[in-house]
């Protein structure tokens, strides 16, 4: 038989304990400590309603990870397309920029655009491959930055990032913009 053991703290603790509450209670004020306690009641309600149902996860079950899992902001599509600059430039890509490369590793090229008055940066790879393995990893970093103010409070404009084929593209604050391009590539 198990028996659980719990340590019985000496009166002096608890009472020590219950004066440091008091004191608490006292210089926040009663009307601060409880809407603080509602909300803390309603947060563990929430969690304890969107918990699991208890059955076991089954081994081939899709795992989520990164920013796709939380934000479904990736797309990552057409794995054996080969695209250059000038398919889209084709398709009503406008170029605006050139950037270098060596931010990039095996990028071929980085160029800086829009398409329907909307920005989009494209990164061409050699490969699907190329894209993935090295492309990614920074198309990561450039949305999380979205929300986040720099040191002179600037933020970036790219919400959401498309592998497509041989292509890297950031898209302007949605997935949207980015698919409205490859849409015309197909």
């Amino acid at each position: 038989m198990d028996v659980e053991r719990y340590t019985i703290l000496p009166r002096s603790v608890l009472s020590e304990r219950r004066e440091m509450v008091g004191k608490i209670i006292a210089r926040l004020g009663r009307a601060r400590v409880i809407p603080v306690a509602v909300a803390t009641l309603l947060m563990a309600a929430v969690v304890v309603a969107c918990g699991s149902d208890g059955a076991p996860i089954p081994d081939n079950a899709p795992v989520a990870s990164g920013i796709d899992s939380l934000f479904q902001n990736a797309l990552i599509a057409n794995p054996g397309g080969s695209y250059s600059i000038d398919d889209l430039t084709a398709v009503g890509y406008k170029k605006s920029k050139q950037f270098d490369t060596e931010n990039l590793p095996y990028a071929r090229e980085v160029w800086y655009g829009f398409f329907n008055q909307r920005d989009i940066e494209v990164w061409v790879y050699e490969s699907h491959e190329q894209a993935l393995e090295f492309g990614v990893d920074p198309a990561e970093v450039a949305i999380l930055r979205h929300n986040t103010p720099d040191l002179f409070f600037n933020v970036t404009s790219y919400g959401a990032y498309v592998v497509f084929g041989n292509l890297v593209m950031l898209c302007q604050l949605e997935l949207a913009t980015c698919e409205a391009l490859i849409a015309e590539l197909d």
